[in-house]
């Protein structure tokens, strides 16, 4: 059953009280590891005490999909989509629009017994194209059965997977089912890693020659990937390990900015790892004579032993999957690595400096002893961190948990204005395009993915700019003059009109919008305060036309199927008023009941519609999808917001304090490294 059902901090399942906790702070991001040659030198590293806590976040978690039996893991698409599956089957997707439906696939041969079934899953990087998707999971004919990894190929509409070729790695061990693994992820290489169980058999994990008890790394095709560590052996399996001394791997994870791969490993009674994975490495456990389990989970003594960055203690918590949180809407989480706990019903949070040591750890408390037993966490393209629980008995859900931060900024309240804001920018078929106005006053652009100074389009303006779209080869760009008229012109492919002088006296900078084919609103702020509207209907302009409301500074205005315009009123709060296809008001002016410091910006629409406003502090909120994205860095004026290439995404674009254009690129879902120069140097 699928919904979005917001759950209340009463709201708890009666489990075991969780283990001590400890802290959790920011990390700070490295480099990505060398590949070696060889096998490196052993090392060790102490553990520190734990430091001193981070406050953490206030966390809001919804039960986003119920009903299940045992998820074991998720996966995101390029368009936002969640793939996801369970253990014994079937695979679903849940799109964008919150529907899920069944994804019709041929799994005859799937065999599930104890920890072993229908495992781990991941995109294939390049699924946009190829539409590709990969699973770990048990395999069976007759009395055979092992652990193998198989392509899959996702048809248009989500309703159906055929397998492409042959399985590209069979032969991981299985015995009882014990200890199976199984997690796939990619680096940022495009080669694929996949953690193994042991199976229980003692001399596996020490044994170069068998998959069981390591990480693996291979190409999309199954061959061993250049650069492993062992690439030059006779030996076909040999070849595919990247690192080996494991018990169950339960978790991988890519450091965001960085080709690290980290792992999640489950101990005995005691001791789950988290480890830093680096090729040729021993991890240490050796489980013998027969099935020892009573030694160490990683035996120092052993060559090229290394030690985990994070160990449970005893007892153990079961920790299964793992992953990276990013994004300033974290605060204190972010960048901490996190890990969710089946036994301890927990997920705990980490942090890790570039170089691998741990600082501190923490229980997230939203999370803890709340939902049962906890599997895999995985952030997705739109900021949320997404959890699977696995308790069974159709008991199981996938949750959404996303930071609260409070929207707005009452410190903006008052009588500030902003009138110039100096930045526009569109989204069409040829690229991403920010529009200025430099310090000449003249109006400029540039396609933000090229290289390039920016081209100059000439007129004399105080205001402005602001651009729409209502096709994939038209720009239409308004500005204000001197004299306070507006200025209207547009481009179809590559070639620009010349301005157009719509009149009126404008005492802001416009906003516009466009609401369907041939349909144009502009507005700007009267020499009365009020908001004024000019449209053109497909076929002429109309007269300008009062709206009322008051303004303190300029509107922004969102085009498409939920056109609205927006502006900071005298008492500092957002107001609102909707449009309809036909480019007339469908509502009154809405007071949206929180301060801000600028002009709205505006992208997206339905439920990834999206708002940006400047706060006091020159940082901006993005507000979109039921998160509120905090990107860092000095802006001033409004920022202008652009749709991305997922239904996550958006490109966020504003004038810094130097008075050069920065661009924010989340047109894939999570922002990514920051504010970046465009350069060019802006009017205030």
């Amino acid at each position: 059953m699928a919904g979005s059902v917001p759950i209340h901090p009463g709201r708890r399942r009666a489990r075991r009280a969780a283990v001590t906790a400890g802290a959790v702070m920011a990390l700070v991001l490295g480099s990505s590891p060398e590949v070696l040659a060889a096998p490196p030198a052993p090392e060790s590293t102490p553990q520190p005490a734990p430091a001193a806590a981070a406050a953490l976040p206030a966390l809001q978690v919804t039960e986003l999909i119920t009903g299940l039996n045992q998820p074991w893991d998720l996966t995101f698409t390029p368009d936002g989509t969640m793939i996801y599956n369970q253990k014994s089957g079937p695979v679903r997707a849940r799109l964008t629009n919150g529907t899920t439906r069944p994804v019709s696939m041929n799994q005859d041969d799937l065999w599930v017994s104890g920890e072993t079934g229908l495992m781990g899953m991941v995109v294939d990087p390049g699924f946009r194209t190829n539409r590709y998707f990969y699973t770990c999971q048990g395999w069976e004919s007759g009395d055979n059965h092992d652990v193998r990894v198989i392509k899959w190929q996702m048809n248009a509409g989500y309703t159906g997977a055929s397998r492409v070729g042959n399985p590209i790695l069979t032969g991981i061990g299985a015995t009882s089912g014990r200890h199976g693994g199984c997690r796939l992820r990619f680096d940022r290489n495009g080669l694929l890693y996949i953690g193994t169980g042991d199976a229980a058999v003692g001399t596996w994990p020490q044994d170069r020659e068998v998959l069981n008890g390591k990480v693996l790394r291979i190409t999309t095709t199954g061959a061993a990937a250049p650069g492993n560590p062992y690439y030059n052996s006779s030996n076909a399996v040999t070849r595919r390990i990247f690192t080996y001394g494991h018990r169950n791997v339960q978790g991988l994870a890519l450091r965001p900015g960085t080709n690290e791969m980290w792992s999640v490993e489950q101990g005995t009674g005691r001791d789950d790892e988290v480890n830093k994975l680096g090729a040729g490495r021993n991890y240490g456990y050796n489980p013998v004579p027969g099935y020892n389990e009573s030694v160490p989970m990683t035996d120092l003594s052993l060559p090229n032993a290394t030690a985990a960055v994070y160990t449970t203690g005893d007892p153990t918590l079961a920790l299964s999957g793992g992953t990276w949180l990013t994004g300033a809407q974290w605060g204190s989480l972010d960048g901490a690595f996190v890990a969710a706990a089946l036994k301890d019903t927990s997920l705990r949070a980490l942090t890790i400096t570039a170089a691998g040591t741990l600082v501190s750890q923490q229980s997230i408390p939203q999370l803890d002893n709340s939902y049962g037993r906890l599997r895999s966490p995985q952030l997705g393209p739109d900021g949320a961190l997404y959890v699977t629980t696995s308790d069974g008995d159709g008991q199981d859900q996938i949750l959404r948990v996303v930071p609260q931060r409070t929207t707005g900024d009452s410190s903006c309240l008052g009588s500030r204005t902003s009138p110039t804001a100096p930045v526009g920018a569109v989204r069409t078929a040829t690229g991403y395009y920010a529009f200025v106005v430099a310090t000449d006053r003249t109006v400029r652009y540039k396609n933000v993915d090229l290289a390039g100074a920016f081209v100059n389009l000439g007129a004399q303006v105080i205001y402005g700019p602001s651009a729409t779209s209502w096709d994939n080869q038209r720009i239409d760009l308004f500005a204000i003059a001197g004299d306070r008229s507006v200025l209207h012109r547009w481009r179809i492919g590559s070639t620009w009109s010349a301005w157009e002088n719509l009149g009126f006296k404008a005492y802001s900078a416009p906003a516009a919008m466009s609401t369907g084919d041939r349909r144009l609103n502009v507005f700007a702020r009267g020499a009365d305060g009020a908001l004024w509207m000019k449209r053109f209907d497909g076929s002429a302009w109309s007269a300008w036309t009062k709206l009322g409301g008051g303004l303190s500074g300029s509107p922004g205005a969102l085009s498409g199927t939920n056109a609205r315009v927006g502006f900071r009123h005298p008492n500092g709060k957002l107001y609102e008023m909707t449009f309809g296809a036909n480019g007339l008001p469908s509502s009154g002016f809405v007071d949206r009941g929180f301060g801000i410091c600028t002009a709205p910006g505006y992208s997206g629409s339905g439920a990834y519609l999206a708002r940006s406003y400047v706060r006091s502090d020159r940082t901006v909120d993005v507000g979109k999808n039921g998160m509120n994205y905090g990107l860092r860095g000095g802006i001033t004026g409004a920022v202008a917001l652009t749709t991305g290439t997922s239904a996550y995404g958006f490109a966020a674009f504003g004038r810094g304090t130097n008075g050069a254009l920065y661009m924010v690129d989340a047109r894939t879902g999570v922002p990514g490294v920051g504010w970046r120069s465009l350069g060019g140097n802006l009017l205030q």
